[in-house]
């Protein structure tokens, strides 16, 4: 084109239809061709589409914008709607779907339609929330009992993390908060040590973390660790801090000394534990194995 509007020679030779204004009216005002369709149908592009129309003193029309089209019939009810683009063959999302079998159990039902803007559209595939629990397999687990208001509930698939699966333990999400918030203990892992950590809140509303393998000793001696005493695990398991896997040590000792203060270091150590019996043939025994 021209500075002065005029169409060059090669153009008009390549594109004479643009050059046409009551053919490209027709194209888009009567037929409601868009300028793709237009520029795909005689090989140019969209924009000489446009340009030419803005020659003829054709208003273009925004996208998507109603009112341009004229009114259809809707393939699968028959209504009648004004269609957003040229494209839009269903008078709503409820149509867009219609009628589905359920997967699970056959039974026919109409579907909620798509969410919009979202470019994936997925489509319901389940009659109700039994059939999809059904499906995902959340039937297959037997009742639990909630651990803060005592009903029971189906539980959902238990969720795994760093090879260990930890079961629903509450029926809600109101009833674990409500449990959290007034527990003794609450548990989580240092990944540094591989330790389990409890946060303990005593009587008087002191709270603290504390290993878990040294809080379940406490509890079951009833007094706090001295010090010189240690936590063992029997199966090295950082984790496992069942009481039947744990084993009290003693670490402090003295490497030498006189003979009267050695004494009075197991007389002490002694009194530390209570009142101790020495059965000699078990003790021989055990030296054997």
């Amino acid at each position: 084109m021209t500075y002065d509007g005029t169409a060059k020679a090669s153009h008009a030779n390549r594109y004479p239809q643009l050059l046409d204004a009551e053919w490209l009216r027709d194209q888009y005002e009567v037929q409601c061709k868009s300028m793709n369709q237009i520029a795909g149908e005689i090989g140019c592009t969209s924009q000489n589409v446009l340009y030419r129309l803005q020659q003829a003193g054709i208003s273009s029309r925004s996208r998507g914008s109603r009112g341009a089209l004229p009114a259809r019939s809707c393939e699968r009810c028959g209504a009648e709607y004004v269609p957003a683009g040229p494209a839009q063959r269903f008078c709503s999302g409820a149509c867009l779907v219609g009628i589905r079998a359920c997967e699970f159990c056959g039974a026919e039902f109409t579907p909620s339609p798509p969410k919009p803007g979202r470019h994936k559209r997925y489509v319901q595939r389940y009659c109700s929330a039994e059939c999809r629990a059904e499906v995902k397999g959340r039937r297959q687990y037997a009742p639990r009992t909630c651990e803060e208001c005592g009903c029971e509930f189906p539980p959902r698939p238990p969720q795994e993390h760093n090879g260990v699966k930890y079961p629903q333990k509450f029926c809600t999400f109101t009833c674990r908060k409500a449990y959290w918030d007034h527990t003794a203990v609450r548990r989580y892992v240092n990944k540094k040590t591989g330790y389990v950590i409890v946060a303990v809140q005593d009587p008087n509303g002191d709270a603290g973390r504390v290993p878990e393998h040294k809080w379940v000793m406490e509890r079951h001696l009833g007094r706090e660790l001295r010090p010189g005493e240690e936590v063992h695990h029997k199966n090295t398991i950082k984790s496992d801090n069942d009481l039947a896997n744990l084993e009290l040590w003693r670490t402090s000792q003295p490497k030498g000394g006189r003979v009267l203060e050695m004494i009075e270091w197991m007389l002490a150590y002694l009194g530390d534990y209570g009142e101790v019996t020495f059965a000699p043939d078990e003790a021989i025994a055990r030296l054997a194995e």
